[in-house]
């Protein structure tokens, strides 16, 4: 009997060990493709959508999904504020190459429409219900030109009535950077009509609610849906071809101290934004037919005009970004950057005039002036600001213009001397002058100071206030139009 135990107790031992050794085994965690509801759940609730995986072997997640949003962490928690059906993939590593799952889907049921009431969303729409409209920011601008007799003249221009131009732009290693990967800009194209034609005459404007888009243009009205997909600003988007204190500096510090200096700050978000076949922002006759060219009727490909950027957006003034793959004699891939205004908005034009010094006397001008080390430039009249960041004549032959190397050493060679008598030599021409009201030098003959990109020339020239340079004299004309001097830059002969 007692071996009869014995060897029952034996056996359910050994079974016990077999059966723990089979449940071990069977517990060791493996690997594989994550599958919907085994290993992985999606719970909606609301517009919150948390994802789980209960795969004890994945040492690593990474959930993707199709707001462009992605998590590394387990579970992880998605704000979806849109309503719509998204898709979601589920990709899982233990420490080697990433098991994927099938793409699967989840559907939001509802608009949270609270994310239009503040925010970009509310900049770019006005909010729900309201369907703000954009358009081109092109109107009357009032600027003071003087003749060669000293004559002041008012005139009414139609360009950028808010922004500084109506579009800017700039290269990257994306569209149109540097030979070296280096980027450049942005610089302006200050007249429209000089950069790419005549401005369409129309507007946009977005319903948040219904996700749709009304496009006017010349009249004609198209609807059609688009989306947007508003993030925080990314700091380095773009990294111009400038440096300050050795030092790059970004597209936004550069916007910000010389292109939109005027706007303060800029939107603490951005976005990208996709239309429809067919819709797209209104911008410039110009570049959308190309001029005509029967072989590249437009310098835009379809996708890059219905997929844009939307760089800055505030109650009242909007930078678009788009995206010119066509390339020419005079054009070339880049980022253009277009600027539009709300329709109505009340913003005062002011009227701009030169920053002429009022302190110049025959004893300021008296000595014998040579160019300075970075001989010329542009001023800004609203900022008396130098448009160019340039700190040496390297920073000019750099912008790659024909001639600008052979133009410098030309231009070092240009000298003027000013008596207090009134007699002057400008670049070897003998003739006299006076000074009036304090800034303009009125020459008794036509003299000149020339370069390969603009000259100083005529009778009438000004001395320009530059807060940021003051040694020497920056003696200026109007650069066309535009707001703005062309200027040369003299410092005394020692």
């Amino acid at each position: 009997m007692k071996t009869m135990y014995k060897t029952l107790f034996l056996f359910m031992g050994l079974f016990a060990f077999l059966f723990t050794s089979c449940e071990k085994e069977e517990e060791t965690p493996t690997l594989h493709k994550p599958v919907l509801e085994t290993d992985f759940t999606i719970t909606v609730n609301g517009n919150t959508v948390l994802f789980n995986c209960s795969m004890k072997a994945a040492t690593t997640f990474l959930w993707e999904v199709g707001t462009g949003d992605q998590s590394n962490v387990n579970p992880a928690e998605f704000y979806v504020p849109m309503a719509g059906t998204y898709w979601a993939v589920l990709s899982v590593s233990d420490g080697g190459d990433f098991l994927s799952s099938d793409t699967v889907e989840f559907t939001i049921a509802t608009t949270d429409v609270t994310v239009f009431q503040s925010g970009i969303w509310k900049n770019l729409t006005g909010g729900p219900n309201v369907q703000k409209t954009w358009k081109l920011d092109i109107g009357a601008v009032v600027t003071v030109t003087i003749d060669d007799a000293g004559v002041e003249t008012s005139t009414s221009v139609n360009k950028a009535s808010f922004f500084h131009n109506p579009l800017d732009f700039y290269g990257d290693k994306d569209a149109g950077g540097n030979t070296d990967g280096s980027s450049w800009g942005p610089w302006g194209g200050t007249n429209i009509y000089g950069w790419g034609g005549t401005p369409e005459v129309g507007s946009i404007r977005f319903d948040a609610i219904t996700g749709i888009c009304t496009l006017v243009i010349d009249g004609v009205t198209k609807t059609g849906k688009y989306t947007f997909k508003p993030y925080d600003r990314v700091d380095d988007i773009c990294n111009p071809s400038i440096v300050e204190n050795e030092a790059p500096i970004t597209l936004w510090q550069h916007m910000l101290k010389y292109q939109y200096k005027y706007l303060g700050v800029l939107s603490a978000q951005m976005g990208d934004m996709k239309f429809a076949t067919g819709m797209r922002f209104p911008m410039d006759i110009g570049r959308i037919t190309n001029d005509g060219n029967a072989t590249n009727p437009s310098q835009f490909l379809t996708e890059d005009l219905e997929n844009v950027t939307i760089l800055h957006c505030s109650d009242s003034a909007m930078v678009v970004r788009v995206k010119r793959s066509f390339e020419a004699e005079k054009d070339s891939k880049c980022w253009l950057l277009y600027n539009y205004v709300v329709d109505g908005y009340t913003y005062t034009s002011p009227t701009y005039t030169h920053p002429v010094r009022t302190d110049v006397t025959t004893a300021t001008l008296a000595g014998t002036w040579k160019p300075a080390t970075v001989p010329y430039n542009w001023v800004g009249w609203a900022g008396k600001n130098l448009l160019n960041a340039w700190t040496s004549a390297a920073d000019i032959i750099a912008t790659g213009w024909a001639g600008t190397a052979e133009s410098l050493a030309a231009v070092d060679t240009i000298r003027v001397t000013f008596e207090t008598n009134g007699n002057c030599v400008v670049n070897g021409l003998a003739t006299t002058y006076t000074i009036n009201k304090g800034g303009y030098i009125a020459f008794a003959d036509s003299v000149s100071i020339p370069n390969s990109i603009f000259s100083l020339n005529k009778k009438n020239m000004y001395v320009l206030d530059v807060p940021e340079s003051t040694e020497g004299l920056w003696l200026g004309q109007n650069n066309e139009d535009k707001a703005e001097s062309k200027a040369f830059h003299l410092v005394k002969v020692q």
